[in-house]
């Protein structure tokens, strides 16, 4: 919903680097990785992380444009 919210008021999202990405810019600069490349970083999320998401999108609905999808989305992010 975040995200959508952020898309529809013309705005874009964060992402973060991809892990091979980030590895061959390491490898370019002669940093090493000592851990297996092939580990993955678990996000965790806390309610409270989930309310600042909700949040955010909330503060994306007065750039969307079209009042009734604003208000729809709305709608949804308060479900």
């Amino acid at each position: 919903m975040r995200d959508a919210c952020i898309l529809l008021a013309g705005d874009r999202c964060y992402r973060e680097y991809p892990l091979s990405w980030t590895l061959r810019q390491m490898n370019r600069c002669g940093l090493t990785v000592t851990q297996n490349s092939n580990q993955y970083f678990h996000l965790l999320h806390r309610k409270e992380d989930i309310h600042d998401q909700i949040g955010v999108g909330r503060s994306m609905l007065k750039k969307i444009m079209d009042r009734s999808l604003a208000s729809s989305m709305e709608d949804a992010l308060d479900s």
